[in-house]
């Protein structure tokens, strides 16, 4: 029996599943390492203004992109959202649009994070769809762009 550690699946945008074939050294077969990609953790920055580490907040679920409205959206929010797209702190949580409006689908309402989740979508909220907003509420974040943290002597 062979036993592997130390093998993991990265994401890949947009596929389902992924399927792997290793080659292992020394012995006369391959392994197939087969990895499935949660998309409801997938979420991007994106609007007029936006960077890689502002925007307007999107979420991708059941196979949409969709928007967060700005209902009870606070740091303890944008803390988590800067937190899983890598962009170190969060300074703003905006509310009103400020990356602009998005269209179609606004995905999550009354979020209610406490800031130490690793996703969005681990947060509080009043479900998937479940809304009583328009793209008029949607909800961003600035975040500091950097993970590094600076100590003075």
């Amino acid at each position: 029996m062979i036993v592997f550690s130390d093998i993991a699946c990265s994401r890949v945008f947009l596929l389902e599943l992924v399927i792997a074939r290793i080659s292992l050294p020394h012995c006369r077969t391959s392994a197939y390492l087969l990895c499935t990609i949660n998309f409801t953790d997938e979420i991007r920055l994106v609007g007029p203004g936006s960077s890689p580490c502002s925007g307007r907040v999107e979420i991708y679920h059941n196979r949409t992109w969709g928007t967060v409205c700005d209902n009870g959206w606070d740091m303890s929010d944008a803390k988590v959202v800067c937190t899983q797209v890598n962009c170190g702190v969060a300074l703003s949580a905006s509310q009103g649009s400020t990356f602009g409006q998005g269209s179609g689908q606004i995905w999550l309402d009354d979020v209610s994070c406490s800031g130490s989740e690793s996703s969005l979508t681990q947060c509080g909220h009043g479900g998937f769809g479940s809304h009583n907003c328009g793209h008029g509420e949607d909800a961003g974040v600035i975040c500091s762009g950097s993970n590094f943290v600076l100590h003075y002597l």
